[in-house]
């Protein structure tokens, strides 16, 4: 099956860490995410994360792929799914983005420009 999307995708490690609401109260989880793109994110978590409202992650950017001192981006969320792995035993967390900080979505598009686009075909998940 093809599949068709709409930016390309990277592989990372680059740190995350998403605020969510959960029964009423913002939780945190700190990651690092394994496939990024201008349009979202994926990774792993010990824990299943789901909120019905947008929620908010920040993704620091290695500064060797960025002109900023302390790059990081905040974007607003949405999540797609929080699904069990069968590669590690943790859930994978498909995140989309709906609204980005500032110059966050030019500055997370310098930064992926230094990066090789993986095939849309490959299995990253296992």
């Amino acid at each position: 099956m093809q599949v068709h999307r709409k930016y390309p995708r990277y592989a990372t490690s680059w740190r995350i860490v998403v605020v969510y609401k959960r029964m009423g109260a913002h939780e945190s989880y700190c990651g690092n995410v394994s496939e990024l793109s201008l349009g979202g994110a994926s990774f792993f978590a010990d824990i299943k994360i789901f909120s019905p409202e947008p929620i908010v992650a920040t993704i620091e950017i290695p500064t060797h792929l960025s002109s900023l001192k302390s790059p990081a981006v905040s974007v607003k969320c949405i999540i797609l799914h929080s699904v069990p792995s069968s590669q590690n035993g943790k859930f994978r967390i498909g995140i989309k983005f709906i609204g980005f900080n500032d110059r966050g979505r030019e500055i997370l598009a310098e930064a992926l420009s230094g990066l090789v686009a993986v095939n849309d075909n490959s299995k990253l998940y296992g």
